[in-house]
């Protein structure tokens, strides 16, 4: 995702301008309950095994890395300061981008893992659209791309609701409607709805998706 289109996509005034502070982003994710997200996504759907190509897209902070030992790993962010902060922190443990992933299309071998997690709320359906496209480019034929979002789910509570209603992005979808938006990129695509990942009321949409079909 391009800064332009981040920004078209992302409430940044009020409150929600201190998250552009790597320290403070990460300290409310994890008040949220955002180690546990990456844990149960890890363990459950990620499957990482040593030696596998990951990139991931929006990395923030690159929090992510930290469930994700002895893989090679790509981060890619608009923001300067997330990006100097996941420097920072893990040094040559990982290679952290500025910029925008699809300038990695020529100069990166094919990756196991692609990873969007948080973002495709912040765009509309048609750089939904392309934006996947993008990332199944850079994927090896037996690649997943997995991405997880606040999502509208007719089984959620009011609350949750409420809380997903204040996200900073705009296009926060019902659950399917990820699905939707993706059509025709992938030949196999599995979305679940999960409401028992935050310590607060929440739903989350995961998607992975595949050109083969996937495997429990």
């Amino acid at each position: 995702m391009t800064p332009d289109q981040s920004q078209k996509g992302e409430k940044t005034t009020g409150w929600r301008a201190v998250l552009g502070l790597p320290s403070v982003y990460s300290a409310v994710q994890n008040l949220l309950g955002a180690n546990r997200v990456r844990h149960v996504l890890t363990d459950q759907y990620l499957k990482p095994t040593p030696g596998m190509r990951v990139l991931d897209i929006g990395c923030g902070p690159a929090d992510m890395l930290n469930f994700l030992p002895d893989v090679t790993y790509v981060g890619v962010d608009h923001s300067e300061s997330y990006i100097e902060a996941a420097r920072t922190q893990f040094g040559d443990r990982g290679t952290f981008r500025v910029g925008d992933a699809a300038e990695l299309q020529s100069d990166e071998p094919p990756f196991d893992l692609v990873l969007a997690i948080g973002l495709l709320h912040h765009m509309t359906n048609a750089q939904v659209q392309a934006f996947v496209s993008m990332a199944a480019k850079l994927l090896k034929p037996t690649g997943r791309f997995v991405s997880l979002d606040p999502c509208y789910s007719d089984e959620q509570s009011s609350i949750a609701r409420a809380f997903i209603k204040r996200d900073r992005g705009q296009f926060v979808r019902h659950a399917e409607d990820y699905r939707r938006a993706t059509e025709g990129v992938f030949a196999h695509v599995n979305l679940e709805v999960r409401h028992d990942l935050a310590r607060m009321p929440y739903s989350h949409a995961i998607m992975v998706s595949s050109a083969e079909p996937l495997t429990s």
